[in-house]
């Protein structure tokens, strides 16, 4: 036998190595579930526009990016936002920050938006999203109780060192990198510790908390472990203490919205058990808000107009101010000539924020966007998604009173992206899918002229066992459709 003069090669394997890459979910987990490691550090309002960095990038190498409907709404939202840049030039290092800084949670709120949307339900189901969403209103609970417990305390972040000093003179960048847990207040004539942690402001804990709750109740219909389902019982009715504590109207007007809305429509959907359980938590609230030291609270706060005036002030100020720049705003909130004192103009709400900012077309844009999201999903056909709607509706009634700024906008974008999702791609649950048609057989007219031993029986009447006398087994030799009786089908040999 001759050499052939091959060498011979090891066999190559068809098993692939694995990449190591990180899941479809972690702008979820870096932002919202490391978010108090952020809070500490002093990069909580910042961190959006980190995460937002490689988020673009994955959209940007994807071959097709699906846009949700009424999204171009919001596109030209931004568009024009960025055009009143012009209104800020010239001014001082505050106002471009300010400017900027708006800009890119904006833009970041965006990409969140078009992420989650994109996602595939296998890399990122609808429950995963629940999860995170619901585990970071159980921070802000935590956050609420630490701010009662201790009001005074505050600390300086890494965010803080980081910060250039010229910045840091600026209101707005020091409240961003020095937290503090809860705002002491006087005005009903005793100190009154109400929570910010871990946010910024107090109205921003009570907007973040409203815009949580529903994800929370999507989950808990979700949940099939009874200790789980107390638990998060046992962590909504200890969340009602920092609620009114908060002493946030808005707030609570909220949660009356939630329960009263959100209990109509599941019910009309006959979904006993959510209806049930959101009577148990209004039950409760309203025993917390009527009696007891809280109940008091709750009454002395409804007695004093505070903040109503300096509202009024401001509000009107920015409507005739609009007036002198209808198109194009100032670009951004301005100190107040009527009363120096004040806030600036056009931070006491989200709407009166781009009214001011950019102008009626920037406020028909932004407000027509979520009036428009709020109604697309009235009609949503899953659990999960109805609760979605229930956000947008909320982010309606915070508006004109809160500012959507920051973590709020990016709550308000994957609340969007999931219902759209959901409406595209429903996870319908098993009861309602249509049931398999049972297969049906169907013996040939040719058969039964043969007369098969097996279905006309011997006699040929149709009526016998082999020997045409009754209705017995057939014997395993006979003939069938299927061969012999012993090779047929279970249940029709």
């Amino acid at each position: 036998m001759s050499a052939t003069g091959a060498t011979l090669q090891p066999p190559t394997s068809r098993v692939q190595a694995k990449v190591a890459r990180l899941p479809y979910g972690w702008p979820l987990y870096v932002a919202f579930g490391l978010f108090p490691a952020w809070y500490l550090l002093g990069f909580g309002a910042l961190i959006w526009f980190f995460v937002a960095i490689p988020m673009t990038f994955s959209l940007v190498a994807r071959s097709k990016i699906r846009v949700p409907k009424g999204f171009g709404l919001y596109m030209l939202f931004f568009v024009w936002m960025m055009a009143t840049i012009v209104q800020v030039q010239g001014s001082g290092m505050d106002r471009i920050f300010g400017f900027m800084y708006r800009a890119g949670l904006y833009y970041s709120a965006g990409i969140w938006c078009l992420y989650i949307y994109n996602a595939p339900k296998r890399l990122l189901p609808t429950r995963t999203i629940l999860k995170v969403m619901t585990l970071m209103w159980i921070v802000v609970v935590a956050g609420g109780w630490l701010g009662i417990i201790s009001p005074y305390m505050e600390f300086t972040t890494l965010a803080q060192h980081l910060m250039p000093k010229g910045l840091l003179n600026n209101d707005l960048v020091y409240t961003l990198v020095h937290p503090k847990v809860a705002e002491v207040q006087t005005f009903l004539g005793y100190p009154v510790p109400r929570p910010q942690a871990p946010f910024d402001f107090t109205n921003n804990w009570g907007g973040n908390f409203a815009l949580l709750l529903p994800f929370v109740c999507a989950l808990w219909g979700q949940m099939r472990t009874l200790t789980r389902r107390n638990a998060l019982r046992l962590v909504a009715v200890g969340s009602m203490i920092p609620v009114i504590f908060s002493l946030n109207r808005t707030l609570w007007l909220c949660l009356v919205v939630t329960l009263v809305y959100g209990g109509a429509r599941f019910a009309a959907r006959g979904k006993k058990g959510a209806f049930q359980a959101i009577c148990a938590v209004a039950v409760i609230g309203y025993l917390l808000f009527n009696f007891g030291p809280t109940g008091q609270l709750i009454s002395d706060r409804a007695k004093v107009a505070h903040s109503n005036q300096g509202r009024s002030i401001l509000y009107n100020e920015a409507a005739d101010s609009v007036q002198k720049s209808p198109f194009l705003g100032y670009g951004g909130p301005k100190a107040s000539v009527r009363n120096p004192n004040l806030p600036p103009v056009g931070t006491q709400g989200q709407f009166w924020l781009v009214f001011f900012s950019h102008g009626i077309p920037g406020a028909f844009f932004f407000v027509g966007f979520f009036v428009y999201a709020a109604w697309r999903t009235r009609k949503a056909k899953t659990n999960a998604a109805l609760w979605c709607h229930i956000v947008l509706l909320l982010a309606i009634v915070q508006m004109p009173f809160y500012g959507l700024l920051h973590m709020q906008i990016h709550i308000l974008a994957i609340a969007f992206a999931l219902a759209s999702r959901e409406m595209v791609d429903p996870d319908l649950p098993p009861e309602v899918l249509e049931p398999q048609k049972p297969r049906a057989y169907v013996v040939s007219a040719s058969l039964a002229e043969r007369r098969v031993p097996a279905l006309a029986g011997a006699n040929g009447n149709g009526h016998g066992n082999g020997n045409g006398n009754g209705h017995g087994p057939v014997a395993g030799d006979d003939m069938t459709p299927w061969g012999r009786a012993g090779d047929a089908p279970e249940g029709w040999s």
